[in-house]
């Protein structure tokens, strides 16, 4: 009896939708060879053909003249070919910032409160790629990525076999790639530069 009432439950879940899949990478966060926080990146395919990514870093980095406390998450909605949602939310000890990136008819309207400054503009151009994207591909055909939180666009240039540089006016990250696989990452700063490291599993 408790056979012939399994059998057509077991039927019922291989008919199923396939339920979202998520894709994880953990990323150590070094200044000056000192471990000072952790970055996690997921990707995760939505049964919608929307694709949702969300990066977390939590530093704390103790500098000679100040003590640096960031918490930093990304949640982003993509389709295949555009952005349709972006929110960052920074929590630090020198205040809180977000940046809001939403899609509308007349293309993307960004608003944001920034350290130095507030923005309220729209972007017309289409957005098909964001900083996020990078951690879980390679840009061997990408030449701009939309930033999240600055609301602008990273230029992107191949300088080596799985090297790129990321330019937007004062801001440069390089990325390192090894096998499509993002491994490190180096964001300049004016004080110590930042090295993200991808964690073996």
């Amino acid at each position: 009896m408790k056979k012939m009432l399994l059998f057509p439950v077991v039927c019922l879940l291989l008919h199923l939708p396939a339920s979202a899949q998520t894709e994880k990478k953990v990323y150590h966060i070094e200044v000056a060879g000192i471990r000072v926080g952790k970055m996690t990146a997921t990707r995760t395919h939505g049964p919608d053909k929307t694709t949702q990514y969300r990066l977390i870093s939590d530093v704390k980095v103790n500098f000679i003249l100040f003590l640096l406390k960031i918490y930093y998450e990304v949640n982003t909605r993509q389709t295949e070919d555009h952005l349709v949602s972006a929110r960052v939310d920074a929590r630090t000890n020198r205040g809180n910032f977000y940046t809001l990136t939403t899609r509308s008819a007349d293309g993307y309207h960004v608003e944001s409160r920034q350290h130095k400054s507030e923005i309220n503009k729209v972007i017309t151009e289409k957005i098909e790629h964001t900083v996020i994207n990078l951690f879980f591909q390679e840009p061997a055909a990408i030449d701009k990525a939309y930033a999240e939180y600055y609301g602008d666009f990273f230029h992107l240039k191949k300088v080596s076999e799985g090297k790129y540089i990321a330019r937007m006016g004062d801001h440069q990250d390089t990325y390192f790639y090894q096998g499509g696989q993002l491994v490190k990452i180096i964001k300049k700063n004016p004080v110590k530069d930042f090295v993200m490291i991808l964690e073996k599993p």
